[in-house]
């Protein structure tokens, strides 16, 4: 199973020093993703998705989730960044994060639904080298606040024109404990109110860190580091998705 979004950017040719396709476009954000919001209520889906380039990742880079889950509950995974090919890519499952979702997905009728803050890769210092970068660029308070109107207008779409609901949350990364509660606040602002209520858990690690393991340490030790990390998520997740912690750590 493969929901590996197919998203037109010129992330091959453009410089990784430059603005974002997304700041570019959306200048004046909060005017512009409003209006991105109304037409969303009074527009087919069609004409609406034509009114958001494709280049900037926005809706368009979850789309293809939107479509595999249409009609069912999920469970909301909030991240950071696409990866740099794309995410989500269930099999084969190439980072904790979507490890978890595939694992989520092994419960009874539990689904789960990927939307990051970035609406595409930022890794840095990709080059020969290091075609896959070393690190990720940081926030800026003013991207944040773009981002996360972004989202909250991403799930209402998904709600709206895909038929999705909300049961449960799990945000991670320090980009979520900082923004978290702005999302609450965009998604009373919208009038949408589809995360009022809603359980939520936080993981304060980037889900990659989960294990807390150097690459320079043993196997073994890297699996039981890995291990310990499932445990403290299920505990968590329990309360959010309805399952007992020991059945959801059996599906890890």
């Amino acid at each position: 199973m493969s929901v590996q979004a197919s998203v037109e950017t010129d992330e091959s040719s453009r410089s990784w020093d430059e603005v974002t396709p997304f700041d570019r476009h959306y200048v004046n954000a909060a005017q512009q993703l409003v209006e991105v919001h109304l037409a969303s209520q009074s527009l087919g889906l069609e004409v609406l998705e034509n009114l958001i380039p494709r280049s900037t990742g926005f809706y368009h880079a979850w789309r293809s989730q939107f479509e595999r889950l249409r009609g069912q509950e999920v469970l909301l995974v909030l991240g950071m960044c696409r990866l740099l090919d794309g995410v989500p890519c269930l099999v084969p499952h190439s980072c904790y994060t979507e490890e978890i979702v595939a694992c989520m997905e092994r419960l009874p009728k539990q689904k789960v639904l990927i939307i990051d803050l970035r609406k595409e890769c930022r890794r840095s210092g990709i080059c020969d080298e290091f075609p896959n970068g070393t690190n990720c660029d940081s926030f800026t308070k003013q991207e944040a606040s773009k981002l996360v109107m972004a989202t909250a207008i991403e799930i209402d779409i998904a709600s709206r024109h895909f038929d999705i609901t909300i049961k449960g949350v799990m945000s991670f990364s320090a980009c979520w404990a900082e923004n978290w509660q702005g999302l609450l606040e965009a998604d009373r602002m919208l009038g949408t109110n589809h995360l009022q209520g809603v359980p939520h858990t936080h993981i304060d690690e980037h889900l990659g860190h989960l294990g807390k393991s150097p690459m320079c340490i043993a196997t073994t030790v890297k699996l039981r580091c890995k291990s310990d990390a499932f445990k403290r998520m299920s505990r968590q997740l329990s309360s959010v998705i309805g399952f007992h912690e020991d059945v959801v750590y059996r599906a890890f």
